[in-house]
This record gives C-alpha cells, sequence and structure tokens, in this order.
C-alpha cells in the first residue's frame, strides 16, 4: 500500500481525507465527513466563504483566518517589460495582487520533522 506523510507521521493513503484542487471534489470530502450536511448547504457554505474573501481583497481589506494565515493585497511597483514578438521595451502599469501569509499553526502542521525509514 502506498504511504503518505502526515503530521504525526506516516499513514496508508486510505486512511487519510485529502483536499484536492477542484472545489467540487473537496465539498465531497466535507460532505463525507460531515453526513449530516446536505450537499448543497456545504456549496453554498464555501462560496459564501469564498465570495467574502474576494469581497475583503477586493475592497483592500486583509482577511485573517486565525491558524490558517491571511490573505491582502500587495503593490506590483510599475517596471519595463518587452513585447515578445516585436522586442519593443513597454511600460508596465503598478497593480495590485493578492497575496496569502501562512499563520503559525499552518506552517507548523507543514515543516514537521523529517522522518527516518
Amino acid at each position: 500500500m502506498r504511504q503518505e506523510r502526515a503530521c504525526c507521521g506516516w499513514q496508508p493513503l486510505s486512511r487519510l481525507a485529502y483536499f484536492y484542487a477542484g472545489q467540487s471534489q473537496n465539498n465531497d470530502v466535507i460532505t463525507l465527513k460531515h453526513p449530516d450536511l446536505k450537499r448543497n448547504e456545504v456549496d453554498a457554505s464555501v462560496r459564501t466563504i469564498l465570495a467574502g474573501i474576494s469581497k475583503a481583497l477586493s475592497q483592500g481589506s486583509r482577511v485573517e483566518i486565525r491558524g490558517f494565515g491571511s490573505f491582502q493585497n500587495s503593490l506590483r511597483p510599475p517596471r519595463k517589460g518587452r513585447n515578445p514578438m516585436t522586442g519593443v521595451a513597454v511600460e508596465i502599469p503598478a497593480k495590485l495582487r493578492p497575496s496569502f501569509k501562512a499563520g503559525k499553526e499552518l506552517r507548523e502542521r507543514v515543516d514537521y520533522p523529517t522522518i527516518k525509514p
């Protein structure tokens, strides 16, 4: 059986619940872990949370989820670039981009000590 690292050591993949790249797959995992919740309730909750984070960032606010991390906007300064087709120099304007900084608890869970076989 294939093995995967968890925060407390190596565990078989079949015993772990993972979050996947797609939102619908993550909602399936939540629904399986909490059978009392309906699929449409989970979808609505996840969409509401993501919409709230997006709205706060678009208004220039910082969003912090304790133990997980914080989202905020960071300014990319203007810079000079080149058009790859013509080689002509172009000015790239300044812009805001969302950024994420992991919280202490998340960093500690990810940065577990290496387990020697």
